[in-house]
């Protein structure tokens, strides 16, 4: 057999949706006239999608194929990427307009396109660009409105951020707690109150979620939960279960902090702005009150030590850690988990490992990154207890002033024991390092800070340095003084555009060992060192708005919010 004979009775295969023996061998026998007259009908309804008023953004393709009677042929169809039957229907989002077709054949044979049907998106922004300069243009905030704000967008968000709050998935606060300090963000940066209603509206949900319940007092079908480690029931945080601590219910520090930072932002902004009082002051007073709760739980978790003519202090793993999870905990979780989804056995391998290293932690310094978002939160509480607003309503807290000092005072000390902690790693890093850890006991090795990890280092560097002033001014008051200098934001920035941002992909962690595109996802903290060198700005941008397979996988509400917010601090033309 020739080899043109050969490829013609694959194509017949193929094409026809025969097996391999469906012809001799030695075949010449030519597919069935009859095939080209089989002809398709393609519909989408919607076939036309505002993304500016629609609520949802899908359409139903429905299709049909005729085939001539007696005719032979059992044609491979195919439909948005699927093999499909002969007819039926299917539900697909769209977000830009689309073409769809309904194809007959296969690429090995060659394709017949029998029917299409277009989706037209209005309000699609494309590719995102951000415009050069320090100024943030009308076409800036209409990208980042088109590609975040829009109605399907936020009943999205609502829904996909209460539905992991009332399962209490403690995973869930990482995309719900990045859409809400982005929020905090672009009000800040544009005053428009679009942003601050959906930072209210997922507050809101946020709080109702809590492990107390405390916008939830006339529900007693409601159950206030326990938190299994600690033994105390309707702690002021957010609980769940994880492998990580044995399957218990058990609130963490950092998911709280994560929730409480924007939370407080929101209160923060209401209290300093006179004009927003009329319509958010109660909620403003409500959530300060609530992130005092918060604060007032975690502060015995608080380890102060000495640390030359100075104190230095940090948020510490519980004391309970010793007692659970036990070892059977950390086991009966993990081979729960792995029956549900054993092909992830490596993430549960790591959990159930870092289950078993809890009882050697207890008391013991919590990572940098939850020490440090959880000051993010004591600094934006200290300016709602600090302003007239709150000071003077009949519903503040009993004790703010001392609280606020309190706190004050902390902020000063957390930020101690970090810089401490910074070091030079021989040529690896020639600007500050840190590990994601230190003070660890025997057995447990300390490791480079990883670039996602310290992303939210900065974004805490970022937010003290935008209150410097008054936190200098604390730190002198109370005799406490600053670790930080302005200085540092250079240093900061050093390491990142030498040792994190050094090609395509950004390094895995602060002594540039080599990353991944997974690393890529997490940059809005080190933007806020845009101010000390624009070249973090640079890095940033091209890598967040990068197109790979004709999508922008690294574009986050959080980067976005953030390369709009940090344009300010570019140089001048």
């Amino acid at each position: 057999m020739t080899r043109n004979l050969v490829r013609f009775s694959l194509v017949t295969m193929f094409l026809w949706g025969g097996s391999a023996h469906a012809l001799p061998p030695d075949s010449d026998r030519d597919p069935p006239e009859c095939v080209a007259d089989i002809t398709g009908r393609l519909t989408a309804t919607p076939s036309e999608i505002d993304r500016e008023t629609s609520h949802s953004l899908t359409t139903t393709l429905v299709w049909s194929v005729v085939i001539p009677k007696g005719c032979p042929a059992s044609p491979i169809l195919t439909l948005a990427g699927r093999a499909v039957e002969r007819s039926g229907q299917m539900t697909l989002g769209v977000s830009r307009t689309t073409v769809y077709s309904l194809v007959l054949g296969s690429s090995a044979s060659g394709l017949r396109t029998l029917a299409r049907a277009t989706v037209t998106v209005h309000g699609d922004p494309g590719f995102i660009t951000v415009s050069p300069g320090r100024q943030v243009t009308a076409d800036d905030i209409a990208k980042f409105n088109a590609q975040w704000m829009q109605p399907y967008q936020h009943d999205f968000w609502i829904g996909w951020a209460g539905g992991l709050l009332a399962a209490r998935d403690p995973d869930g606060v990482w995309g719900t707690g990045e859409r809400m300090a982005a929020m905090a963000r672009m009000f800040d940066l544009t005053q428009d109150k679009r942003y601050l209603d959906h930072l209210r509206e997922l507050s809101q949900l946020a709080l109702k979620y809590r492990d107390d319940l405390p916008l939830d007092k006339n529900r007693p079908d409601l159950i206030r939960l326990t938190d299994q480690i600690r033994n105390k029931v309707g702690v002021p945080g957010w609980g769940g279960r994880s492998v990580s601590y044995g399957g218990l219910h058990h609130v963490e520090e950092i998911v709280t902090s994560v929730y409480a930072y924007p939370i407080a932002a929101f209160a923060r902004i209401v209290a300093e702005n006179p004009s927003l009082q009329p319509v958010y002051g109660n909620d403003a007073i409500d959530y300060a009150n609530a992130v005092v709760q918060t604060v007032s739980f975690f502060l015995p978790q608080i380890r102060i030590q000495p640390a030359g003519s100075f104190i230095e202090a940090t948020l510490t793993h519980p004391e309970e850690y010793r007692n659970r999870p036990t070892e059977a905990d950390c086991t009966n979780a993990y081979d729960e988990a792995m029956r549900a989804d054993p092909g992830n056995k490596a993430r549960w391998d790591q959990k159930k490992s870092d289950c078993n290293n809890l009882r050697k932690l207890a008391g013991r310094g919590l990572p940098h990154n939850i020490n440090l978002t959880f000051s993010m939160v004591l600094i934006e509480l200290s300016r709602v207890l600090d302003t007239r607003f709150y000071l003077q309503s009949p519903r503040r807290s009993g004790d703010a002033e001392n609280t606020r000092d309190s706190i004050l005072v902390l902020i000063s000390r957390q930020q101690r024991y970090f810089a401490n902690r910074l070091y030079r790693y021989n040529s690896f890093c020639k600007s500050p390092c840190w590990n994601y850890m230190d003070d660890l006991p025997t057995g447990l090795n300390p490791h480079p800070e990883d670039t996602d990890h310290g992303a939210m280092d900065m974004s805490y560097v970022g937010l003290f340095f935008r209150n410097f002033g008054r936190l200098h001014a604390a730190a002198e008051r109370f005799h406490e003084p600053l670790a930080f200098t302005p200085s540092y934001l250079g240093d900061f920035a050093r390491t990142f555009v030498m040792n994190i941002a050094g090609g395509s992909d950004f390094k895995h962690d602060v002594i540039g060992r080599d990353g991944q595109p997974t690393d890529n996802t997490r940059c809005e903290g080190w933007l806020e060192l845009t101010r000390a060198d624009a070249r973090v700005w640079q890095a940033c941008h091209d890598v967040t708005l990068r197109i790979v397979d004709g999508r922008q996988p690294y574009l986050t509400t959080g980067n976005h919010s953030s390369l709009l917010m940090n344009k300010q601090f570019l140089p001048l033309p």
